[in-house]
């Protein structure tokens, strides 16, 4: 915090840059180095800059003459010793807190110009001394600066000059140099120390006269020179119950913040007669004792009401005697959360409630309920899941699992039979597959699998149709059917073929020429029952008759429509299977043979086919359906 008052009454021009530095931009620097070590300065917080009220000359030559006229000053003597210059300067102190106590004085003075005639230019030492009468400025003047002369006008002279104090307030050494800064500083040395007490008086209200200039040296000549008065720079710390910032505003040490904690740099801080004032119940702050750490009166508050974490903390007011405010009395709001600064007393979810309870349809916090307790939803238990109308030590969400068996309530178990609750039921499709709960799988049902039937072979109307074993789904495989042709039912599964030429099936349309299945609507497909054609080859995809693999007939092979040249007798056999005819056109060179039958490929040696493999060949045609 920077407090600067600048009364600006008379500036001398030299004076004036510097004058508007201190006032704006703070502390005014020390002047150049000088013959005396230099301390270093305590950078000050609160200060104020006195402004010029006046400044003359007097002359030992010319008692009676005035020299207020003139911005400057002169100090020190000219061509004799009997021509010696004084001055007097004054500042107005500036406006500073009641109370403040001055802690450094800082003055500075211009040298704007050393005697250069005669033995000069002279090195000199210039002291200051505070005046303890009354003077006034005057208007004298004449000359072209002080050093020169003034005029004999109304105002102080040499003969009239006041009186002064017994002691100097401060010295310094002035160079033999022109435009120089000499500057006193109570805090560098000791001898410029007086100027504390000089301007403590005059904040104080003691009479402010101002200070006398000299040279010590009056008794040597030609040492005299210009000069113009600097500024006046007050640094000062405030009383208590004075604003403050930091613990160095103030004259006890201690700025203090509406808290009672140290300020550290916040606003709103007064000068405390305590470090810390900070008890519940007293403060530096209270109305006509501010600046003294107090009791608070009965009327004040020192705990605001709050509730945080559940518990509700009571306002409190002070008793006007014990600087500490009273015991918190503290109110825990289970089953309810807090609500603002106090306990809530309703509920509309459960973050109204404390934990382990939750709202219910009363409104109210009910405590959270046991395993195997009823309840319609998961919040209401203490394990989280609401299963089966009871809470549940877990979700329980099996197909096959209860949280309700009875005597268990709450424990979730594997269950038999059917399904418990909303939970999907066993596939079932009444064919004796259907599942159900065996008391160990808590995932699935569990269902039968192929070693149990679910249904019989049958055949009627000259349709077989086959048994069947479950698959372990739920239901019993689709049904797979059997066309038994001319052949019909034997049991409950289709009859045997009965046989045409010895070796093809007719019962169904063949035309038994022993080498071509026309049962299912094929034209001598080329494939035998027993999986060969009568050379002992895969006859399969004889699609054109013509008894080789390729299905488009072969321009020089016969036709199968027409009768071949050289057929012989049983070209014109019947087409029913009878001896001396084919389906396909083909002929039977021989008949049968001693061995029951036989075939041959038309324009191929005669063979004879085993008759164990015709007596196989209707089973082989069977199994070849089922295949198919």
């Amino acid at each position: 915090m920077r407090l600067t008052w600048t009364l600006i009454r008379r500036t001398p021009i030299g004076a004036l840059p510097l004058l508007l530095c201190a006032a704006c931009a703070g502390p005014v620097e020390d002047a150049p180095p000088s013959t005396r070590p230099v301390a270093v300065a305590t950078a000050p917080l609160l200060q104020s800059v006195a402004a010029l009220a006046a400044e003359a000359t007097v002359y030992e030559d010319a008692t009676g003459n005035n020299g207020g006229s003139y911005s400057d000053f002169c100090v020190g003597n000219l061509t004799s010793t009997a021509a010696t210059r004084r001055a007097f300067v004054r500042y107005d102190m500036p406006s500073v807190p009641s109370g403040a106590s001055v802690t450094r004085v800082v003055l500075t003075m211009i040298q704007e110009q050393v005697r250069m005639r005669g033995a000069g230019p002279l090195a000199a030492t210039l002291e200051i001394r505070r005046v303890t009468s009354a003077w006034t400025e005057g208007v004298g003047g004449g000359s072209n600066a002080s050093c020169g002369g003034g005029a004999d006008v109304a105002g102080i002279d040499w003969a009239g000059a006041p009186t002064v104090a017994a002691t100097d307030s401060g010295s310094e050494p002035m160079t033999a140099t022109n435009d120089t800064t000499i500057t006193f500083d109570t805090d560098v040395g000791s001898d410029d120390d007086a100027l504390i007490a000089d301007v403590q008086g005059w904040l104080d209200g003691g009479d402010n006269h101002g200070f006398r200039l000299v040279v010590s040296e009056e008794a040597t000549a030609d040492n005299a020179r210009r000069m113009a008065p600097g500024t006046l720079t007050i640094h000062y710390t405030v009383p208590n119950g004075q604003t403050c910032s930091v613990d160095s505003d103030c004259t006890s040490g201690n700025c203090v913040a509406t808290d009672g904690s140290d300020c550290g740099g916040a606003g709103g801080c007064v000068c405390c007669n305590a470090a810390i004032c900070s008890g519940g119940c007293e403060s530096c702050h209270l109305p006509g004792v501010e600046g003294s750490c107090d009791v608070r009166p009965s009327t004040g508050s020192c705990r605001a009401a709050s509730c945080s974490a559940g518990t509700a903390t009571a306002a409190a007011m002070c008793d006007g005697g014990s600087r500490s405010c009273p015991v918190p009395v503290e109110t825990s709001c289970s089953p309810y959360a807090c609500d603002g600064t106090a306990c809530g007393s309703t509920c509309s979810n459960e973050s109204d409630c404390a934990a382990g309870f939750f709202c219910n349809d009363s409104s109210a916090c009910e405590a959270e309920r046991a395993n195997g307790t009823g309840c319609d939803d998961d919040v209401q238990c203490t394990s989280g899941s609401c299963t089966d109308g009871v809470c549940c030590a877990g979700a329980c969400d099996g197909q096959c699992e209860a949280c309700n068996v009875s005597g268990s309530e709450g424990s979730c178990l594997a269950v038999t039979g059917a399904p418990v609750g909303t939970r999907p039921a066993c596939t079932d499709d009444s064919s004796g597959c259907g599942g159900t709960c065996n008391g160990t799988l808590r995932a699935t049902c569990s269902y039968p699998g192929s070693e149990t039937s679910c249904r019989a072979a049958s055949c009627s109307a000259d349709t077989a149709i086959e048994a069947a074993s479950c698959a372990g789904a739920g239901t019993c495989p689709a049904v797979v059917m059997e066309d038994c042709g001319a052949a019909g039912c034997d049991g409950v599964v289709c009859a045997s073929d009965p046989g045409g030429d010895g070796d093809g099936d007719s019962g169904d349309g063949d035309s038994g020429d022993g080498d071509g299945d026309s049962g299912d609507g094929d034209s001598g497909d080329g494939e035998i029952d027993a999986g060969l054609d009568d050379a002992g080859t895969d006859g399969a995809g004889d699609g054109d008759g013509d008894g080789d693999d390729d299905p488009v007939a072969d321009p020089d092979e016969p036709d199968p429509a027409e009768p071949m040249e050289d057929a012989g007798p049983a070209a014109s056999g019947a087409a029913d299977g009878g001896p001396g005819a084919t389906a396909d056109g083909g002929s039977d060179a021989s008949g049968d043979s001693d061995d029951g039958c036989s075939c041959a490929a038309v324009g191929a040696p005669r063979t004879q086919v085993p008759w164990p493999l015709l007596l196989a060949a209707p089973l082989l045609l069977r199994l070849r359906r089922r295949l198919r």
